[in-house]
């Protein structure tokens, strides 16, 4: 705990950043990362290969955009920036770890933008009783030969939903309909883009009994939201994100992944 504390204070963030406690998510997810490497390691290797095997059929090879890409976990960047000119890494904010990584591969660009393009409008309409309508924001997405949405489709409303609860007297009911709503403007916004898409997101969480196998708790992680078509079978396999003793003594838990190519993409 002490060392997170001493790298959110250390860390140089935007204000508004770390107020939203985006900073304070990504250093946690960091430690987690380490902790559950080897639990983690199958979902990343899955990860890998998809996107792998998509920059591979990819016919253009002028430029990448990752929506989402977090701490590179699960990007197998060699691969892209031996493909592709430009790779351009879209996230709200690129830790340290990320920056260090890559300055040795040439072409990579980070860009910092609020996917939903809501976050800086949360605290003002939530104010008032009301939320921002999702504007789903891609930069350089249209020129893109290969765009991805990795991981990041039931990520994109958490952080702007706690500044919503917080600065307004907003129902839950109301949040998770407007949660749906970025979701599946995110999705909208993949299906127009001219270039090929892949989309690697999870849909559900489930925690199971660690004796029993009895499941315990589930959790809708689209909203209810539909994926769009595919342009074959999507890939499905399970993220192993807590075992038992991580979240709860007794309970494990897992997200259902989906990873696929859609049908509107190249």
């Amino acid at each position: 705990m002490l060392i997170e504390w001493l790298k959110h204070t250390l860390i140089r963030c935007p204000a508004a950043l770390k107020d939203a406690g985006v900073l304070y998510d990504l250093i946690a997810l960091e430690s987690r990362a380490h902790r559950l490497r080897r639990a983690w390691q199958p979902h990343h290797e899955t990860c890998r290969h998809l996107i792998t095997a998509w920059a591979e059929q990819t016919p253009g090879r002028d430029c990448a955009v990752i929506l989402g890409s977090g701490l590179l976990l699960e990007i197998p960047l060699e691969v892209l920036t031996r493909t592709f000119r430009r790779v351009v890494l879209v996230d709200l904010f690129h830790m340290p770890s990320v920056r260090r990584a890559v300055r040795s591969f040439p072409g990579v660009e980070l860009c910092e933008t609020d996917l939903t393009g809501c976050l800086d409008r949360m605290a003002e309409t939530a104010a008032r009783g009301s939320l921002p309508d999702p504007q789903a924001v891609f930069p350089q997405a249209v020129e893109a030969d290969l765009v991805i949405s990795a991981n990041c489709l039931s990520q994109l409303s958490l952080r702007p939903a706690v500044v919503a609860w917080h600065g307004g007297a907003l129902i839950p009911d109301r949040i998770r309909q407007w949660e749906a709503q970025v979701i599946a403007a995110h999705l909208t916004a993949l299906q127009a883009l001219p270039g090929r898409v892949g989309l690697i997101c999870d849909t559900a969480r489930i925690g199971t009994h660690i004796r029993t196998g009895a499941v315990q708790e589930r959790y809708d992680l689209v909203h209810g939201v539909a994926l769009p078509a595919f342009a074959q079978a999507p890939l499905h396999w399970d993220w192993q994100v807590a075992p038992a003793g991580e979240d709860h003594r007794q309970i494990r838990y897992h997200h259902t992944m989906t990873g696929g190519l859609l049908a509107s993409g190249g």
